[in-house]
């Protein structure tokens, strides 16, 4: 995003995933004339406060209608204050937030229209509980009760609000659907709801810039013409070709088709010390890895032993920003590449070399996954048409690995770019 900002142009993201030397991308980057691609938001739709959604939307809709008693996709996060503040100044700076960014006003349409309608207003609704003393169990309790409520994603603001004020201390909750923010955008929503409550300015706290974005709806015209174009259908027909062979492969046993009102999917919680996640760090710095590559290729590998499988695949979340115009964009702008562990070349052992050879074709393999990340998911699982037998198509496990603002592994949710918890 930076690159493109001192450029005035877009930049092709697979130039940083490349064998290219520094020389090499700088010289790649600055050739051709200074340009931009085509405006975002269509001319007849400017005064509209209607968009098609987004393929994500789409899925995320079909969830909610498929398991109506499931909460999972509401993301709530909360932000701890280490002082007493007023209800008012924390429902003021929800508000602000509201108001900078049109996904927390929108609303889906019926199911079937795949349409997103964005509110000129919301109204957020607001549960506030004042303490005479500090009570974490009782914090606890009470943004339970408000986190887990289901969102009707036709009819209600798809955002709601609690805090807690106590005598030293504040704790606002924010918990918002899927469908309109994803992990990217918290953290963007979380840096202004700071700026706000202590009166700072949010340039110096985003974590992307004080720069304005494109809105999600805009994104959402911008992936319909991207899938349409030639681009789009060459990158199709790219990947067709790789995952067909491995479209009907279930990692584990099918479950039997039933009436389920809950997604049957498990979370499995797991707690590493600060020494194993700075060797983490320590040993992708030095093999000139993400620490992603080193963790995927670890879980591949674990998957292997467990499953049997020779090919594993996985889904990989990419954050759909490669336009910087979209880098402070609050929406659901995810979506989920495959990647692929191949160990047909037998047993992979353990010494240094078969692990480095390993990580090594794991980031090629993302490498490759990250050029049609712009690809939605559901276009190639419906190319691929593969047997419905009560497991996901392609891949029953994804990999997500979230890091706080300043690249650091802290506890919880932190914001550790303007000083909060």
């Amino acid at each position: 995003g930076t690159v493109e900002e001192l450029l005035g142009r877009t930049v092709d993201s697979a130039l940083f995933f490349g064998d290219l030397t520094i020389e090499q991308i700088a010289q790649a980057a600055t050739a051709g004339q200074a340009h931009r691609t085509e405006e975002l938001t269509d001319k007849a739709d400017s005064d509209s406060d209607q968009a098609p959604m987004s393929e994500g939307q789409s899925q995320l809709q079909f969830y909610d209608r498929l398991f109506p008693l499931d909460v999972s996709a509401n993301l709530p996060f909360a932000l701890r204050f280490g002082r007493r503040i007023e209800a008012g100044r924390l429902q003021e700076a929800v508000a602000a937030v509201v108001a900078a960014y049109p996904s927390l006003r929108t609303t889906l349409g019926p199911a079937g229209t795949r349409v997103q309608t964005v509110h000129a207003e919301t109204r957020v609704p607001w549960q506030v509980q004042e303490l005479e003393e500090e009570d974490p169990a009782r914090i606890r309790e009470f943004f339970a009760g408000v986190a887990y409520q289901r969102f009707d994603l036709v009819a209600s603001p798809l955002i709601r609000a609690a805090a807690v004020i106590a005598p030293t201390s504040t704790t606002l909750l924010l918990v918002c659907h899927h469908s309109v923010v994803d992990y990217w955008s918290l953290q963007i929503a979380a840096a202004r709801i700071v700026a706000g409550v202590l009166d700072l300015d949010y340039g110096d706290l985003s974590p992307v810039g004080p720069s304005e974005s494109a809105s999600a709806a805009d994104w959402a015209r911008a992936e319909a013409r991207a899938a349409a174009s030639d681009r789009g259908r060459a990158s199709l027909t790219a990947l067709v070709e790789k995952w067909r062979p491995l479209r009907d492969q279930a990692l584990f046993p099918p479950r039997p088709l039933a009436r389920r009102r809950r997604n049957p999917a498990a979370v499995t919680d797991f707690e590493l010390g600060p020494d194993v996640t700075s060797a983490v760090y320590e040993h992708a710095k030095s093999r000139g890895f993400t620490p992603f590559v080193s963790l995927a290729a670890a879980y591949l590998r674990a998957l292997h032993l467990t499953t049997g499988h020779d090919q594993v695949v996985i889904g990989v979340p990419h954050h759909g920003r490669n336009d910087s115009r979209f880098a402070g964009t609050v929406g659901y702008l995810v979506n989920l590449v495959p990647l692929l562990g191949d160990f047909r070349a037998g047993p992979l052992g353990s010494s240094p070399n078969a692990l480095d050879a390993l990580e090594e074709r794991t980031w090629r393999e993302l490498r490759e996954s990250l050029t049609h990340a712009d690809l939605p998911l559901s276009h190639l699982i419906r190319a691929l048409g593969p047997r419905r037998d009560g497991n996901t198509p392609l891949f029953q496990t994804t990999l997500t690995f979230q890091q706080s603002g300043d690249g650091l592994l802290n506890d919880g949710f932190a914001t550790p770019w303007s000083g909060c918890r």
